[in-house]
């Protein structure tokens, strides 16, 4: 079993040539649109980069764009660097202040010398955000972005948009991992953090994010598990000894790192990217994971470590599982697909993954009683719990989009589409604009069909660039 919308849950892209370079120029030319539009509006960002070739990139790719960069230095004297106290904006304002110094600050200071820095560059935070005034703080080291959200929070709640430009083979070794707290943009503040991190374990979905965002060659000193998910996102992961045209083969050993959920993503992210002997082991591996009900339907969902009342209900959501995947099992009565609503908002945090597929069963059971305040209501509930993840809110939000386009409630439709702009800007990937682009496409397409013909073109550019559709299904 490899469905779709587990795909479309973590999706993978292909490995095109120079990923990395279109991902840099996708990122900058993001960042550079927003100043560009801001009139005398103030415009007040942060720039995640890996070093000084990272940052010379990100300078050209702007000033392609008709940006002027300027960087002004930053320290314990004086936090506010003069020039932007004496800066005084217009309409046709084009500089941006690049503050460096950031992380020599957080690196060679005193605890109290860094809250001191913080405290006192947040008390000047209204001469960042001065009219027609761009500013953008510049940062390379994961505990510079700790100290700043830990000791100026205002401040950085005024952070509007984020650029995250990496170049992998700058960085030598890496640094230790900082724990972030609730913050805006913690999404993109937390991969950036594991890219950057020295920690021999990191999830796949946390490296999915990272490979989305266009950051997936590993730096040197990063960990196996790293090094092998990008083998397998480039396709070396084969066997060697097997003939070419899919004989079985001899085949080696799976490595003993290669955790059951790494087999699991492997399986639902590039099952082609190896023989059939490679796939079964793979498959073996990941039938001693408690998501592999994700590629193997025969085992049964996690739902052991659950509350006694959703225990007491298994039996219902795997009937509701068996029904939506084709077995020859009758559809639930209305009163049970109420109860298995019910039983699948009880689902704890853990089981994101289940409870955004379960959704989509749901749509389509309640799609096929014909009762559409069914389908918004579940998945409604999806959209709105900040407990699961951007990417299965995302999911939740273009089938709304699609219900409400079916209706022909082009308000609600429209709210769809903006609420799917936001979670662009918080995935950060490329990937996820491109599925924004086509459900705007979609909405504007209802209604006047030349210009969301134009918006699908862009967003099939996208996908071009990216790979994002070309991943088999």
């Amino acid at each position: 079993m490899t469905d779709h919308t587990l795909n479309r849950l973590e999706p993978l892209s292909y490995p095109l040539p120079h990923y990395a370079e279109h991902s840099q120029v996708w990122h900058a030319r993001r960042f550079a649109t927003w100043l560009l539009r801001a009139g005398a509006e103030p415009r007040l960002g942060t720039l995640l980069s890996s070093g000084t070739q990272a940052e010379a990139r990100w300078r050209l790719l702007l000033e392609e764009q008709g940006v002027e960069v300027i960087k002004v230095h930053s320290d314990l004297a004086r936090p506010l660097p003069r020039l932007l106290t004496e800066h005084r904006g217009d309409h046709f304002n084009r500089r941006l202040f690049l503050i460096t110094g950031l992380d020599a600050v957080s690196a060679e200071r005193s605890t109290d010398e860094i809250r001191s820095f913080w405290e006192t560059l947040e008390g000047q935070r209204s001469q960042l955000k001065q009219t027609a005034t761009w500013v953008t703080l510049y940062i390379t080291q994961a505990q510079t972005l700790r100290d700043a959200i830990q000791y100026a929070p205002k401040l950085m709640r005024e952070i509007d948009r984020v650029c995250w430009i990496w170049v992998s083979q700058e960085r030598s070794t890496l640094t230790e991992s900082v724990e972030l707290p609730e913050v805006r943009h913690q999404l993109v503040y937390r991969s950036f953090i594991a890219a950057t991190s020295a920690e021999s374990s990191k999830d796949m979905l946390t490296l999915g994010r990272i490979f989305r965002s266009g950051y997936m060659i590993p730096s040197r000193g990063a960990s196996a598990q790293w090094k092998w998910a990008y083998r397998l996102w480039r396709g070396e992961v084969r066997d060697p000894t097997a003939a070419r045209f899919g004989q079985l083969g001899v085949t080696e050993v799976l490595d003993s790192s290669i955790t059951p959920d790494d087999a699991l993503w492997a399986l639902l992210n590039r099952n082609e990217a190896a023989t059939p002997a490679r796939r079964q082991q793979w498959l073996d591996r990941a039938n001693d994971s408690q998501n592999a009900w994700r590629i193997n339907a025969q085992s049964p969902l996690p739902l052991l470590t659950e509350s006694s009342n959703v225990r007491a209900q298994s039996s219902l959501i795997e009937h509701l599982r068996q029904w939506a995947e084709g077995a020859e099992t009758p559809p639930l009565t209305h009163i049970e697909l109420l109860e298995a609503e019910r039983v699948l908002s009880e689902l704890s945090a853990e089981r994101c993954s289940l409870r955004v597929i379960a959704t989509e069963w749901m749509t389509k059971a309640y799609a096929q009683a014909e009762d559409l305040e069914g389908c918004f209501r579940v998945n409604r509930s999806i959209s709105e719990d900040i407990a699961i993840w951007p990417e299965g809110r995302f999911c939740a939000h273009e089938r709304l989009l699609d219900l409400a386009l079916f209706i022909k409630d082009f308000a609600e439709a429209r709210r769809q589409v903006e609420a799917l702009e936001r979670l662009d800007l918080l995935i950060h990937s490329p990937l996820f604009e491109a599925r924004y682009l086509e459900a705007k496409s979609k909405q504007i397409g209802a209604l006047d069909p030349v210009k969301g013909e134009g918006i699908a073109v862009i967003a099939g550019q996208l996908d071009e660039r990216f790979g994002a559709h070309q991943k088999q299904t």
